[in-house]
Protein backbone atom coordinates (compact mmCIF):
# COMPACT_ATOMS: atom_id res chain seq x y z
CA UNK A 1 0.00 0.00 0.00
CA UNK A 2 1.52 3.31 -0.80
CA UNK A 3 -0.08 6.74 -0.53
CA UNK A 4 0.30 8.61 -4.14
CA UNK A 5 -1.43 11.90 -3.34
CA UNK A 6 -2.86 12.17 -6.63
CA UNK A 7 0.28 11.83 -8.74
CA UNK A 8 -1.11 9.80 -11.54
CA UNK A 9 -4.04 12.55 -12.19
CA UNK A 10 -1.20 15.14 -11.48
CA UNK A 11 -0.55 17.48 -14.59
CA UNK A 12 1.91 16.14 -17.35
CA UNK A 13 5.39 17.31 -16.45
CA UNK A 14 4.29 16.29 -12.77
CA UNK A 15 2.84 12.92 -13.74
CA UNK A 16 6.17 11.94 -16.36
CA UNK A 17 8.39 12.61 -13.23
CA UNK A 18 6.37 10.34 -11.22
CA UNK A 19 6.25 7.67 -14.10
CA UNK A 20 9.57 7.42 -14.78
CA UNK A 21 10.15 7.34 -10.77
CA UNK A 22 7.61 4.55 -10.42
CA UNK A 23 9.07 2.46 -13.15
CA UNK A 24 12.76 2.83 -11.94
CA UNK A 25 11.32 1.61 -8.28
CA UNK A 26 9.36 -1.87 -10.20
CA UNK A 27 13.21 -2.20 -11.59
CA UNK A 28 14.98 -1.80 -8.49
CA UNK A 29 16.78 0.92 -9.94
CA UNK A 30 16.43 3.25 -6.19
CA UNK A 31 18.68 6.11 -7.00
CA UNK A 32 17.40 6.75 -10.25
CA UNK A 33 13.71 6.39 -9.30
CA UNK A 34 14.78 9.11 -5.90
CA UNK A 35 15.60 11.47 -8.60
CA UNK A 36 13.08 11.71 -10.37
CA UNK A 37 10.75 12.46 -7.64
CA UNK A 38 13.18 14.89 -6.09
CA UNK A 39 12.81 16.54 -9.52
CA UNK A 40 8.84 16.20 -9.55
CA UNK A 41 8.86 18.46 -5.82
CA UNK A 42 9.88 21.19 -7.35
CA UNK A 43 6.95 20.94 -9.67
CA UNK A 44 4.66 19.44 -7.58
CA UNK A 45 2.42 21.16 -4.37
CA UNK A 46 0.08 19.92 -1.27
CA UNK A 47 -0.69 16.53 -0.98
CA UNK A 48 1.64 15.69 -3.79
CA UNK A 49 4.47 16.88 -2.10
CA UNK A 50 3.25 14.65 1.00
CA UNK A 51 3.36 11.72 -1.35
CA UNK A 52 6.72 12.28 -3.06
CA UNK A 53 8.41 12.56 0.05
CA UNK A 54 6.60 9.25 1.03
CA UNK A 55 7.95 7.78 -2.23
CA UNK A 56 11.81 9.13 -1.36
CA UNK A 57 11.90 7.56 1.64
CA UNK A 58 10.14 4.23 0.78
CA UNK A 59 12.98 4.09 -2.24
CA UNK A 60 15.98 5.19 0.60
CA UNK A 61 14.22 2.22 3.26
CA UNK A 62 14.23 -0.92 0.57
CA UNK A 63 18.18 -0.84 -0.19
CA UNK A 64 18.62 0.08 4.00
CA UNK A 65 19.56 3.33 4.22
CA UNK A 66 17.19 3.49 6.84
CA UNK A 67 18.40 7.13 8.46
CA UNK A 68 17.62 8.61 4.88
CA UNK A 69 14.33 7.03 4.59
CA UNK A 70 13.37 8.30 8.38
CA UNK A 71 14.15 11.87 7.47
CA UNK A 72 12.01 11.52 4.39
CA UNK A 73 8.97 10.47 5.85
CA UNK A 74 8.96 12.83 8.91
CA UNK A 75 9.57 15.60 5.91
CA UNK A 76 6.47 13.62 4.76
CA UNK A 77 3.97 14.26 8.14
CA UNK A 78 5.49 17.85 8.61
CA UNK A 79 4.22 18.55 4.88
CA UNK A 80 0.66 16.55 5.70
CA UNK A 81 0.01 18.21 8.61
CA UNK A 82 0.89 21.89 6.70
CA UNK A 83 -1.40 20.76 3.83
CA UNK A 84 -4.14 19.35 6.39
CA UNK A 85 -3.20 15.50 4.05
CA UNK A 86 -4.80 13.18 7.36
CA UNK A 87 -4.48 10.05 5.04
CA UNK A 88 -0.54 10.91 3.78
CA UNK A 89 0.08 12.05 7.13
CA UNK A 90 -1.27 8.78 8.16
CA UNK A 91 0.91 7.00 5.52
CA UNK A 92 3.78 8.23 6.48
CA UNK A 93 3.23 7.87 10.71
CA UNK A 94 3.17 4.05 9.35
CA UNK A 95 6.44 4.22 7.34
CA UNK A 96 7.30 5.63 10.48
CA UNK A 97 6.60 3.25 12.82
CA UNK A 98 8.26 0.30 10.86
CA UNK A 99 11.60 2.40 10.52
CA UNK A 100 11.19 2.76 14.20
CA UNK A 101 10.56 -1.25 14.75
CA UNK A 102 13.13 -1.63 12.15
CA UNK A 103 16.05 -0.09 14.50
CA UNK A 104 14.51 -1.83 17.70
CA UNK A 105 12.45 0.77 19.08
CA UNK A 106 8.87 -0.92 20.04
CA UNK A 107 7.45 1.65 21.78
CA UNK A 108 8.28 4.91 18.98
CA UNK A 109 6.59 2.41 16.92
CA UNK A 110 3.66 1.47 18.91
CA UNK A 111 2.69 5.35 19.34
CA UNK A 112 3.07 5.72 15.72
CA UNK A 113 1.00 3.24 14.37
CA UNK A 114 -1.74 3.87 16.94
CA UNK A 115 -1.86 7.61 15.94
CA UNK A 116 -2.03 6.28 12.27
CA UNK A 117 -5.02 3.39 13.19
CA UNK A 118 -6.62 6.56 14.47
CA UNK A 119 -6.78 8.74 11.67
CA UNK A 120 -7.56 5.75 9.31
CA UNK A 121 -10.47 4.58 11.22
CA UNK A 122 -11.66 8.54 11.28
CA UNK A 123 -11.47 8.53 7.72
CA UNK A 124 -13.08 4.80 7.32
CA UNK A 125 -9.81 3.56 5.00
CA UNK A 126 -10.30 -0.43 5.62
CA UNK A 127 -6.98 -1.16 3.37
CA UNK A 128 -4.86 0.91 6.04
CA UNK A 129 -6.83 -0.33 9.29
CA UNK A 130 -5.86 -3.56 8.46
CA UNK A 131 -2.49 -2.80 7.80
CA UNK A 132 -2.32 -0.38 10.52
CA UNK A 133 -3.70 -3.49 12.68
CA UNK A 134 -0.81 -6.21 11.32
CA UNK A 135 1.99 -3.47 12.08
CA UNK A 136 0.21 -3.10 16.39
CA UNK A 137 0.07 -6.91 16.16
CA UNK A 138 4.06 -7.47 15.23
CA UNK A 139 4.86 -4.66 17.82
CA UNK A 140 2.97 -7.00 20.71
CA UNK A 141 4.69 -10.15 19.23
CA UNK A 142 7.85 -8.54 19.78
CA UNK A 143 7.12 -7.14 23.02
CA UNK A 144 5.78 -11.05 23.85
CA UNK A 145 2.26 -10.41 24.29
CA UNK A 146 1.28 -13.00 21.87
CA UNK A 147 -2.52 -13.23 22.77
CA UNK A 148 -2.66 -9.26 21.77
CA UNK A 149 -0.86 -10.29 18.66
CA UNK A 150 -3.09 -12.82 17.34
CA UNK A 151 -6.05 -10.63 18.18
CA UNK A 152 -4.60 -7.61 16.12
CA UNK A 153 -3.17 -9.84 13.19
CA UNK A 154 -6.49 -11.94 12.61
CA UNK A 155 -8.66 -8.81 12.42
CA UNK A 156 -6.14 -7.29 10.06
CA UNK A 157 -6.63 -10.84 7.91
CA UNK A 158 -10.26 -10.77 7.87
CA UNK A 159 -10.56 -7.10 7.01
CA UNK A 160 -8.09 -7.70 3.84
CA UNK A 161 -10.30 -11.22 2.84
CA UNK A 162 -13.12 -9.16 3.06
CA UNK A 163 -12.12 -6.33 0.70
CA UNK A 164 -9.86 -9.12 -1.43
CA UNK A 165 -6.35 -7.14 -0.77
CA UNK A 166 -4.28 -10.20 -1.21
CA UNK A 167 -1.33 -8.99 -0.80
CA UNK A 168 -2.30 -8.32 3.06
CA UNK A 169 -3.80 -11.34 3.39
CA UNK A 170 -0.51 -12.95 2.93
CA UNK A 171 1.60 -10.73 4.98
CA UNK A 172 -1.41 -11.08 7.45
CA UNK A 173 -0.84 -15.16 7.15
CA UNK A 174 3.12 -14.88 7.33
CA UNK A 175 3.11 -12.68 10.70
CA UNK A 176 -0.18 -15.20 12.61
CA UNK A 177 2.48 -17.89 11.35
CA UNK A 178 5.40 -16.14 13.27
CA UNK A 179 2.78 -15.78 16.29
CA UNK A 180 2.37 -20.23 16.00
CA UNK A 181 6.28 -20.17 15.74
CA UNK A 182 7.13 -18.57 19.02
CA UNK A 183 4.63 -20.83 20.58
CA UNK A 184 6.00 -23.48 19.38
CA UNK A 185 3.02 -24.66 17.11
CA UNK A 186 5.19 -25.45 13.91
CA UNK A 187 3.06 -27.55 11.70
CA UNK A 188 0.23 -24.38 12.14
CA UNK A 189 3.22 -21.99 11.40
CA UNK A 190 4.28 -23.74 8.44
CA UNK A 191 0.83 -24.14 7.45
CA UNK A 192 0.16 -20.08 7.23
CA UNK A 193 3.36 -19.57 6.01
CA UNK A 194 3.16 -22.03 2.57
CA UNK A 195 -0.10 -20.53 2.19
CA UNK A 196 1.30 -17.03 2.08
CA UNK A 197 3.91 -17.70 -0.23
CA UNK A 198 1.46 -19.35 -2.49
CA UNK A 199 -0.05 -16.00 -2.86
CA UNK A 200 3.02 -14.10 -2.94
CA UNK A 201 4.18 -16.24 -5.78
CA UNK A 202 0.80 -15.93 -7.44
CA UNK A 203 0.97 -11.71 -7.54
CA UNK A 204 4.59 -11.79 -8.41
CA UNK A 205 5.61 -9.70 -4.64
CA UNK A 206 9.11 -11.32 -4.72
CA UNK A 207 9.78 -9.53 -1.64
CA UNK A 208 6.91 -10.95 0.25
CA UNK A 209 8.41 -14.37 -2.08
CA UNK A 210 11.94 -14.04 -0.28
CA UNK A 211 10.56 -13.24 3.43
CA UNK A 212 7.72 -16.51 3.30
CA UNK A 213 11.24 -18.77 2.54
CA UNK A 214 12.92 -17.35 5.09
CA UNK A 215 10.02 -18.05 7.78
CA UNK A 216 9.45 -21.37 6.23
CA UNK A 217 12.83 -22.30 6.24
CA UNK A 218 13.17 -21.35 10.36
CA UNK A 219 10.33 -23.92 10.82
CA UNK A 220 12.45 -26.60 8.87
CA UNK A 221 15.65 -25.46 10.87
CA UNK A 222 13.47 -25.78 14.46
CA UNK A 223 12.06 -29.27 13.22
CA UNK A 224 15.71 -30.64 12.51
CA UNK A 225 15.61 -30.68 8.86
CA UNK A 226 18.33 -28.91 8.08
CA UNK A 227 18.80 -29.22 4.27
CA UNK A 228 15.37 -28.12 3.54
CA UNK A 229 16.05 -25.28 5.69
CA UNK A 230 19.17 -24.61 3.40
CA UNK A 231 17.73 -24.79 0.53
CA UNK A 232 15.01 -22.48 1.53
CA UNK A 233 17.47 -20.01 2.85
CA UNK A 234 19.39 -19.95 -0.52
CA UNK A 235 16.46 -19.08 -2.91
CA UNK A 236 15.84 -16.39 -0.30
CA UNK A 237 18.90 -14.58 -0.65
CA UNK A 238 19.06 -15.08 -4.33
CA UNK A 239 16.40 -13.31 -4.48
CA UNK A 240 17.16 -10.49 -2.07
CA UNK A 241 19.92 -9.74 -3.86
CA UNK A 242 18.58 -9.56 -7.16
CA UNK A 243 16.11 -6.85 -5.09
CA UNK A 244 18.88 -5.67 -3.74
CA UNK A 245 16.98 -5.82 -0.35
CA UNK A 246 20.38 -5.57 1.91
CA UNK A 247 18.53 -6.25 5.10
CA UNK A 248 16.77 -9.25 3.61
CA UNK A 249 19.88 -10.49 2.00
CA UNK A 250 21.98 -9.71 5.44
CA UNK A 251 18.98 -11.92 7.22
CA UNK A 252 19.40 -14.34 4.54
CA UNK A 253 23.33 -15.05 5.04
CA UNK A 254 22.82 -14.76 8.62
CA UNK A 255 20.33 -18.09 8.45
CA UNK A 256 22.55 -19.95 6.13
CA UNK A 257 25.51 -19.53 9.00
CA UNK A 258 23.42 -20.79 11.25
CA UNK A 259 22.90 -23.66 9.73
CA UNK A 260 26.31 -23.70 8.42
CA UNK A 261 26.75 -24.21 12.59
CA UNK A 262 23.94 -26.70 13.36
CA UNK A 263 26.14 -29.14 10.46
CA UNK A 264 29.61 -28.10 12.42
CA UNK A 265 30.85 -26.46 9.75
CA UNK A 266 32.33 -23.61 12.03
CA UNK A 267 34.53 -22.21 9.13
CA UNK A 268 31.45 -21.88 6.88
CA UNK A 269 29.02 -20.48 9.05
CA UNK A 270 31.52 -17.86 10.38
CA UNK A 271 31.76 -16.57 6.77
CA UNK A 272 27.75 -16.10 6.32
CA UNK A 273 27.69 -14.23 9.45
CA UNK A 274 30.78 -11.90 9.28
CA UNK A 275 29.29 -11.24 5.75
CA UNK A 276 25.93 -10.24 7.49
CA UNK A 277 27.58 -8.36 10.21
CA UNK A 278 29.14 -6.69 7.47
CA UNK A 279 26.07 -5.40 5.76
CA UNK A 280 23.92 -4.81 9.35
CA UNK A 281 26.45 -2.24 9.64
CA UNK A 282 26.38 -0.56 6.37
CA UNK A 283 22.83 0.03 6.96
CA UNK A 284 22.70 0.92 10.40
CA UNK A 285 20.18 -2.26 11.41
CA UNK A 286 21.32 -2.62 14.85
CA UNK A 287 19.80 -5.41 16.09
CA UNK A 288 21.06 -7.54 13.09
CA UNK A 289 24.47 -6.00 14.33
CA UNK A 290 23.79 -7.81 17.61
CA UNK A 291 22.34 -10.76 16.48
CA UNK A 292 25.45 -11.58 14.21
CA UNK A 293 27.90 -10.46 16.86
CA UNK A 294 26.30 -12.70 19.20
CA UNK A 295 26.12 -15.40 16.82
CA UNK A 296 29.73 -15.06 15.59
CA UNK A 297 31.22 -15.23 19.22
CA UNK A 298 29.61 -18.51 19.49
CA UNK A 299 31.19 -20.10 16.64
CA UNK A 300 34.41 -18.74 17.96
CA UNK A 301 33.68 -20.46 21.24
CA UNK A 302 32.71 -23.53 19.50
CA UNK A 303 36.27 -23.40 17.78
CA UNK A 304 38.23 -22.91 21.27
CA UNK A 305 39.05 -18.98 20.50
CA UNK A 306 37.77 -17.79 23.71
CA UNK A 307 39.31 -14.34 23.71
CA UNK A 308 37.69 -13.39 20.09
CA UNK A 309 34.23 -14.94 21.56
CA UNK A 310 35.01 -12.40 24.25
CA UNK A 311 35.22 -9.46 22.26
CA UNK A 312 31.99 -10.49 20.69
CA UNK A 313 30.58 -10.34 23.60
CA UNK A 314 31.63 -7.16 24.81
CA UNK A 315 30.87 -5.61 21.35
CA UNK A 316 27.03 -6.75 21.65
CA UNK A 317 27.29 -4.92 25.14
CA UNK A 318 28.45 -2.01 24.19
Amino acid sequence: MRYLGGLPESEPAIRKLYDLGHAAMRANKWDKAIGHFREATKLAEGKQLVALFNLIGLCCYSPGRLDDALRNYEESVRLAEQFGDKLGKAAALGDIGFICGTKGEPDKALKCYEEALAIDREVAHQQAVASRLGDIGLIYRDKGKLDKALKSLEEALAIHREIGHHRGEANDLGDIGSIYRDEGEYDKALKCYEEALVIHRKIGYRLGVASDLGDIGAIYRNKGESDNALKCYEEALTIDREIEHQQGVASDLGNIGLIYRDKAESDKALKYLQEALAIHREIGHQQGVASALGNIGLIYRDKGESDKALECCEETLS
